[in-house]
């Protein structure tokens, strides 16, 4: 058949091989394969056959083997029957784009050549690029020969054309002993392009430049005259046979019919290779020779490149009043090796066959059974079919093996787990199909999933915890067992004062939770909870975390260090689980928190609220401080953001001192804040009494300079890091917000001063001392220190020296009186104004002074052991912004 009319198409059609074939263009232009015969000697010396393979592209965009042409009749006509054994008949590939142009992706000057492939597995060296003059040369020589084919004679039976070797532009004249340039075979490819039939040609693509061309692939050619291409990424493939399988494993022939087909195909290898074919009969099925003609060991051939072959079974066309069937098998592979699948059963189908599918029961086992490894596994059902051809099993997608069937039901059993394991059932979960198949290929099949147990010793370790499974391990608690295959879910409960850490050992662990599902078990595999101490129990290692933690608070920036920001924490954390709650003292108000710390961090935070309070806090287990921040809201808006840092109080114990009462006195600013002027502002003292409880409790009451009263409830903490000295942290908030007072007082060596600046924020109002207020008490300089304290052991009020004394009267409109003499056992004053009495048991100091004409109240304490320290300011009377304050200061009169 001439495909003249075809030019420039490459198409494609089936042939007996069963793969893609490329019909050959029987017209050649630029950017065309060419590839030609000739013989050297003997018969068809005279002739060359060349045929065109189509455009370059067809083959550099290939992905999988293909069969291009069959040319063998031509072949054989021109060259003999025996051209295929033939070592003087010669065979090679060449082909270029235009000379100026490209074509597609090939620039101008791009040729292709053949080269001997030097084995299956080998690649041969690829011809080098040239340059542009000798790539020139070369294209026109590979036109030139494409002219000669697109004048030559069309070949009898195929697309091929057949040329004269004596003519000076045949494919002879371009090769070696040719008629152009001393026979250099294209000029450029020396020694030459050419293979004997037994041999697979390289195709390699080279561009004008240096270096190695591209492999584009591997041409063979077969004895019966195919053509088949494997491209180069399918190429070392052609080193193996690869696997043969049946790829019909069921054919259909109408009765009457004279033939059959079954079709064979090969995977993973391209090498020449070959395998026996024969027919068998089964029971009832049909016989040779009245039905089909039997194929005993016959050879069916791959040929290199081949993926796929036909065998083809003669049938006698009697026509079947009932269906009937018979088997093609596959063996002996030579070259290659068998697939899973060596058996089709072709099935002659009767002039009036059944359709009607076998009904088909399965009794055990039930869904989602369980099949004990050390008891039989039964499958047994029920089925409805007169002429039932087959009743199998397959398990897991596996081979089928029959089903025993008998006079309406079947059974298949396994005696013991080897027996199983044989069929394909494997421990854990398994599916089985069973198909009932009548003689007219009706089928009918049941599937079922059941767990196929196998336990297996395990181990199991959870000191400090208790493991739950869900299902539970067999066995016992020291030999637990675990089945193969089955999904368990485990829970890690710890024992009090132990938290879940991690698990490890060599069980398939699928998440780090003390939670988790699924994990499963093969033989001799651990699973270990590894519990860790918690931090919060109280036989933690370095003390516990759990207990009361105190401190004040203060605006997290400058800007933000307000009254509205300056209060206290308590957190009480629970022992052993982490959790906590307590409350925050902010501006006066009380909001209460609560949470969990977690136990590895020590970390809790609480998302952003509308309203309420957001907190972000960690609890140090180390240094045992709660430290973070705590922001306010309401409606949405912030009204306060704080940071923490609250150490944790004694509390329980109040080791290593005992319970104590500390008068305290807080000194006078020393200047003016800059927003107020003198008389805006205090310039006495405030004092107090700080009494320290059995239980670490603390309490600080007393009065500041304005006769303003407060009293301030925390607990006692100890040292944190390199300090020395325990804290007891301050917050008094006065009514109605007004104002507040807040520090931490430090404790230490028969001493009371304080870690910082204590602040006093006072707000303004007109009807009160020092109207202006301090608003901004924490930056203005209106700090208030505790100056002087009692002994740290002590569980009285410090002892006041007895004896004369002088007091001094300085600051404020105290500052006119000067010095006096004061007689602490009489309680005499030198002087009458001002006044002053002294009381040895609470240490207070009372007086009065007169100035301006009006009656003045002086009120202070009296702290130190062996010599009297401050005694605190007067209370002004009125309310006109100036100061009236002062200091009062007793110091004993040396021994004569």
């Amino acid at each position: 058949m001439k495909l003249n009319s075809l030019k420039g198409l490459f198409a494609f059609a089936a042939i007996a091989a069963g793969m893609n074939t490329q019909v050959a263009n029987a017209a050649a232009g630029n950017g065309d394969i060419l590839l030609g015969f000739r013989a050297t000697a003997s018969t068809g010396a005279n002739t060359n056959l060349v045929v065109n393979l189509g455009q370059a592209s067809q083959f550099t965009g290939a992905s999988s083997a293909t069969t291009v042409t069959n040319i063998g009749a031509d072949l054989a006509a021109i060259y003999g029957i025996n051209w295929a054994s033939r070592t003087d008949v010669l065979w090679g590939v060449a082909g270029a784009s235009g000379s100026f142009a490209a074509v597609g992706s090939d620039p101008a000057k791009t040729t292709y050549a053949s080269r001997v492939r030097p084995s299956a597995g080998t690649t041969a060296t690829s011809w080098d690029r040239k340059s542009d003059s000798s790539s020139g040369f070369t294209t026109t020589q590979i036109n030139t020969a494409r002219s000669a084919f697109n004048v030559g004679t069309p070949a009898l039976n195929s697309s091929a054309v057949t040329q004269a070797a004596a003519d000076n532009n045949s494919w002879s004249a371009q090769q070696p002993g040719g008629a152009i340039s001393g026979g250099i075979s294209f000029q450029t490819w020396s020694p030459s392009i050419e293979a004997t039939p037994a041999e697979m040609q390289d195709l390699f693509r080279m561009q004008v430049g240096s270096g190695a061309g591209s492999h584009v692939g591997t041409f063979s050619l077969g004895s019966d005259g195919a053509i088949r291409f494997v491209p180069a990424s399918q190429v070392a493939e052609l080193a193996t046979g690869g696997v043969i399988s049946v790829s019909t494993p069921e054919v259909s022939a109408t009765s009457g019919s004279t033939s059959a087909v079954v079709t064979l195909t090969r995977t993973g290898g391209l090498a020449a290779a070959s395998v026996l074919v024969s027919t068998a009969t089964i029971t009832g099925g049909a016989a040779t020779p009245a039905d089909f003609a039997a194929i005993t060991g016959q050879t069916v051939n791959f040929a290199v490149g081949q993926a796929s072959a036909n065998v083809t079974v003669t049938l006698t066309g009697v026509v079947l009043t009932s269906t009937k069937s018979f088997n093609v098998t596959i063996s002996s592979p030579t070259g290659a090796t068998l697939g899973t699948v060596t058996t089709a059963k072709v099935r002659i189908r009767s002039s009036s066959p059944d359709t009607t599918a076998p009904v088909l029961a399965l009794a055990a086992p039930v869904s989602s059974a369980v099949l004990s490894s050390a008891k039989a596994a039964v499958f047994s059902g029920t089925y409805t079919e007169a002429n039932l051809e087959s009743l199998t099993l397959a398990f897991n997608g596996g081979a089928t093996v029959s089903g025993v069937p008998a006079a309406g039901n079947f059974s298949k059993s396994y005696a013991n787990e080897a027996a199983a394991t044989a069929a394909g059932i494997v421990p854990g979960n398994n599916t089985v199909v069973v198909a009932a198949t009548d003689g007219d290929g009706n089928v009918t099949t049941v599937t079922r999933t059941f767990f196929y147990e196998k336990l297996v010793p395990v181990t199991v370790t959870s000191t400090n915890g208790l493991l739950t499974f869900t299902p539970k391990l067999g066995g016992t608690t020291v030999a637990p067992t675990a089945a193969i295959g089955r999904t368990y879910t485990v829970s890690a409960k710890a024992n009090t004062g132990y938290f879940f850490g991690s698990y490890s050992g060599t069980a398939d662990i699928s998440a780090p939770t003390a939670s988790i599902s699924p994990v499963t078990f093969e033989a001799g595999e651990s699973l270990v909870a590894n519990f860790t101490v918690s931090p919060f129990s109280p036989t933690a290692v370095g003390g516990t975390a759990s207990g009361t933690y105190n401190g004040i608070v203060k605006g997290s920036t400058a800007a933000t260090d307000t009254q509205a920001n300056a209060g206290i924490l308590n957190v009480i954390v629970t022992s052993n689980t982490g959790a906590f709650t307590g409350k925050l003292t902010l501006n006066g108000e009380i909001t209460p928190i609560a949470g969990l710390f977690d136990h590895v961090s020590g970390e809790f935070s609480t998302p952003t609220v509308n309203n309420g309070t957001a907190y972000d806090l960690t609890l140090d287990f180390a240094t045992k401080v709660v430290s973070g921040s705590l922001t306010k809201f309401k409606r949405g808006v912030q009204v306060a953001q704080v940071d923490v840092n609250a150490p944790k109080a004694y509390v329980t114990t109040l080791a290593p001192f005992t319970a104590a009462t500390y008068v305290v006195a807080f000194g006078a600013p020393a200047s003016p804040a800059p927003d107020l002027i003198p008389g805006e502002y205090p310039e006495g003292n405030g004092y107090g009494t700080l009494t320290i409880g059995l239980k670490a409790d603390a309490k600080l009451v007393g009065k500041l300079a304005d006769g303003t009263a407060y009293t301030s409830s925390s607990f006692v903490c100890p040292p944190v890091g390199s300090a020395t000295e325990d804290t007891v942290p301050v917050y008094a908030s006065f009514a109605t917000a007004t104002g507040s007072l807040v520090g931490e007082a430090l404790v230490e060596a028969g001493v009371v001063d304080s870690a910082s600046a204590f602040r006093w924020f006072k707000k303004e109002n007109a009807g009160q001392y020092y109207p202006y207020g301090f608003a901004n008490g924490a930056t203005t300089g209106l700090s208030i220190d505790i100056v002087a304290g009692g002994t740290r052991t002590a569980a009285t009020t410090p002892t006041v020296v007895a004896g004369t004394s002088t007091v001094s009267f300085t600051g404020g409109s105290l500052d006119t009186f000067g010095d006096a003499l004061f007689d602490v056992n009489n309680l005499v004053v030198t002087t009458t104004n001002p006044k002053l009495t002294f009381n040895a048991t609470t240490k207070l100091l009372t007086g009065t002074y007169t100035a301006a004409g009006k009656i003045n109240t002086i009120a202070g304490i009296v702290v130190g052991t062996t010599t009297y320290g401050y005694i605190l300011t007067p209370l002004p009377l009125h309310t006109d912004g100036t100061g009236e304050g002062g200091l009062v200061t007793l110091v004993p009169v040396p021994a004569p």
